[in-house]
């Protein structure tokens, strides 16, 4: 039996485990920020993030990814 291995969607689950990855991160980030600030460390040096924009980038990625992998009608 061969199988035959889709390189497109084997980069669309690679790319879905990084965003996972990637979001954790990001929350992790996010949570240890929002720390510093409630403890008045550092507050000047902190910087401000959105976390929203980076998920939206990701978002598009996969939308792209996803598009990419549907079967042509």
């Amino acid at each position: 039996l061969i199988s035959y291995v889709n390189p497109q969607r084997t980069c669309f689950i690679a790319t879905v485990k990084l965003t996972i990855m990637w979001r954790q991160q990001l929350q992790d980030a996010t949570v240890a920020l929002s720390c510093l600030r409630e403890n008045n460390e550092q507050q000047n040096t902190i910087p401000e993030i959105n976390p929203r924009d980076g998920l939206r980038r990701l978002d598009v990625q996969q939308m792209v990814l996803i598009k990419e992998e549907a079967p042509e009608e």
